[in-house]
């Protein structure tokens, strides 16, 4: 397989984004909660045919380059992940993700998105 297919198959085009604050302000309100050290995971109550991700991180997650290293981890598991998902979801990222491998973040995220919750 060449470099340049293998990118084309993991891309995050803008369909597979949330992008609306009216759609991250709905499934924050609505969707399934599960905390983690590092991230926190909501996932929207509906299915849809296309598994998209928001991310949120705020100043308290570290510096700059600390959010956007923290945040291209969470990309780069969804890349890998997208294709076995359905639901819409928001991974809130929290201190300390930026320290993290993507072996790590990858088992953490997998944990959470994976885990049962409790009714709200």
């Amino acid at each position: 397989m060449s470099s340049s297919t293998s990118l084309k198959n993991n891309n995050f085009p803008r369909r597979a984004r949330i992008r609306s604050p009216l759609e991250f302000e709905r499934i924050l309100k609505q969707g399934a909660r599960r905390t983690g050290q590092h991230f926190i995971v909501m996932t929207a109550t509906e299915t849809e045919d296309l598994a998209r991700l928001g991310l949120v991180a705020s100043r308290r997650a570290g510096n700059a380059p600390q959010r956007n290293r923290a945040k291209r981890l969470v990309r780069e598991w969804f890349r890998a992940r997208r294709g076995s998902m359905t639901r819409p979801l928001v991974v809130i990222i929290r201190s300390g993700a930026c320290q993290l491998t993507l072996g790590e973040a990858t088992q953490q995220l997998d944990r959470l998105v994976t885990q049962r919750t409790a009714a709200k």
